[in-house]
């Protein structure tokens, strides 16, 4: 039975205290540090400037640099952190298993096959759609490929009005098969700069970043988000299993299919608008769960400060460490959770021998 801290809540008070003040630190940071070196107040005077709270006169390539290249992007990086780590803390809840991740239900693969579907064939579709609405395409196709993977795999899973976990999970496998092989074809039908986007798109990157696509980002990742935050009571109830969370009031069933459908929106519009993220679904929830304990009342909102600042801090490194040039975000984020993963596998190891 999993251990739920449910009193001491100083851990986390200190904890969101430390996240809040390190995510405006790494925000001012991010606006400053690049290829053009902007002073620290120069930043705080555009953020005042921009939120109405000043009207101080800047220097304008200063003020471009900041307002059109830096700023939607920093904003890009806390939105799919935070929608990453709170979608994967979730996940964790639902499936009762530290070591869950998008990916092993197939929502990862479906958002990716909708969004690398749009990459290769929306060209043929674009006069069928509206241009105001073109802006959503690819997170319409990510939630609508990570939705229907997922609805596949729960359908599959479930039998008598009852969801098995462990049938999710092998599932999952199996649409991850299939969305790879649909994948492929996808893959042998683009051109050459079709094949570069992928490419680049699957490790990762916020270069994309504009104010229009943060609009379209932020109408379908940052409600599911915080929705999801509402959820920490009922995942600690079914942190004691499914019959006991019954007993205590929640009905199970329809909790999981509202889970999941959050989940789905916040993991297709982050895929959509960064490409794949590797890790961080399961890295920031197991760093705050060393933290805060297993409460999700405490995970869930820590998570969203923690996914916020590894992101934005791994995106600021990932255009500042081979300046002009850029790294994929992806690898930064692998280069964290690889390591880190293996000395979960070690810890546990050692537990067990004990």
């Amino acid at each position: 039975m999993t251990n739920v801290k449910l009193s001491d809540n100083s851990p986390l008070i200190l904890a969101l205290i430390f996240l809040a003040i390190a995510l405006m630190i790494a925000f001012v940071w991010s606006m400053a540090t690049g290829a053009v070196t902007i002073p620290f107040t120069e930043v705080t005077h555009v953020v005042l400037n921009k939120i109405g709270l000043t009207n101080y006169y800047l220097d304008e390539n200063s003020d471009l640099v900041i307002n059109e290249l830096r700023m939607p992007r920093a904003i890009l990086a806390m939105c799919v952190g935070a929608g990453l780590s709170v979608a994967g803390a979730s996940l964790q809840g639902l499936f009762r298993n530290p070591l869950t991740d998008p990916a092993l239900i197939g929502l990862s693969s479906g958002a990716t096959l909708g969004a690398v579907g749009v990459i290769v064939l929306g060209g043929a579709f674009f006069h069928l759609v509206d241009t105001t609405l073109r802006e959503y395409l690819m997170e319409v196709a990510a939630f609508t490929g990570g939705a229907i993977s997922t609805f596949v795999s729960y359908r599959l899973a479930t039998r008598g009005g009852q969801t098995s976990v462990s049938m999710l999970l092998l599932s999952g496998i199996a649409i991850n098969a299939l969305t790879g092989a649909i994948y492929g074809v996808l893959l042998f039908m683009a051109t050459d700069s079709q094949l570069r986007s992928i490419s680049f798109w699957q490790l990762g990157s916020m270069a994309g970043a504009t104010w229009e696509n943060l609009t379209a980002t932020i109408v379908f990742l940052v409600p599911s988000t915080l929705a999801l935050l509402l959820f920490g009571n009922k995942l600690n109830l079914l942190a004691l299993g499914e019959k006991e969370a019954y007993y205590l009031g929640v009905n199970v069933q329809s909790f999981k299919k509202y889970l999941v459908i959050l989940i789905c929106i916040a993991v297709g519009s982050a895929v959509a608008n960064s490409g794949i993220i590797a890790f961080m679904g399961l890295l920031v929830p197991h760093i705050i769960r060393l933290i805060v304990g297993h409460n999700y009342k405490a995970i869930l909102p820590a998570s969203l400060l923690g996914g916020a600042l590894l992101l934005l801090v791994a995106d600021t490194l990932a255009r500042t460490i081979i300046s002009p040039a850029e790294l994929p975000i992806g690898i930064i984020t692998t280069g964290l959770g690889g390591p880190f993963f293996l000395w979960l596998l070690l810890k546990g190891r050692k537990e067990e021998q004990l």
